[in-house]
């Protein structure tokens, strides 16, 4: 009875080791699992904040790409500008120089012309006055008996030439207008000057009219009789149309 006893109590305290035993092996195997679960979520929100990263490192370097390619096409673009802007201020200095020399040409044009407008219209008037004083004297001879005829002819020929003479000025001051008004310095001075010139033309031609009267009045006089009044004939004063 006493060893049944016994067997009982070491099978109980065997069954109570096992089940001890079982009980730890289970607690065990619960930490290590929970250990696992922890470890893996770990390396997961750590994978989670890698990736996150590497997106934004990603994005980081796209966008640094896109405004160094910004920043390039702008810089080049400003390039371009400035030189654009050099340039045309360059063109505009050289057009405002240009402007300013041709205002100088056409104001020296224009001064010019006025000048010599005057003389001419000096000269003009002074032959206009030598004009008349060969009609007088003409007239005075023709009562003293000269024969005249010739003198008359060739003084009817000096007053068309007097005119055409002051045409020619008058066409000096008109065209000054049109000669200021041309785009061209060099234009405008050579017109000036032609014009010029048919007016000293003009004005030579009328000045050897009147010499031509004169020596006619000369020769007439010369064939008067020796019983005739000697006369004092006006002579052409030389014109200087230069």
């Amino acid at each position: 009875m006493r060893k049944i006893i016994t067997s009982l109590l070491v099978m109980a305290f065997v069954m109570s080791l096992g089940i001890t035993a079982f009980a730890d092996e289970n607690a065990t195997s619960t930490a290590t699992s929970t250990i696992k679960n922890q470890i893996r979520k770990e390396v997961e929100k750590r994978n989670t904040i890698r990736e996150t990263y590497q997106q934004k490192l990603n994005e980081l370097k796209d966008r640094y790409k896109e405004n160094k390619d910004q920043l390039k096409s702008t810089t080049t673009n400003a390039s371009t500008t400035a030189r654009d802007l050099n340039k045309q201020k360059q063109e505009e200095k050289r057009n405002l120089i240009q402007q300013r020399l041709t205002a100088q040409i056409k104001e020296r044009v224009r001064v010019q012309n006025e000048k010599i407008v005057a003389r001419f219209e000096n000269v003009i008037e002074k032959l206009g006055e030598i004009k008349t004083k060969i009609a007088e004297r003409i007239t005075t001879m023709e009562a003293r008996g000269i024969d005249m005829t010739n003198s008359k002819e060739l003084l009817n020929l000096v007053q068309p030439k007097i005119d055409a003479a002051k045409t020619a000025i008058q066409n000096m001051t008109t065209g000054l207008t049109t000669i200021l008004n041309s785009e061209n310095p060099k234009e405008s001075y050579e017109k000036a000057k032609e014009l010029a010139n048919s007016a000293k033309t003009a004005i030579q031609e009328a000045h050897k009219s009147l010499v031509d009267v004169i020596a006619s009045i000369k020769a007439s006089v010369k064939i008067v009789p020796a019983t005739g009044t000697a006369t004092t004939t006006p002579t052409a004063t030389t014109t200087n149309t230069q």
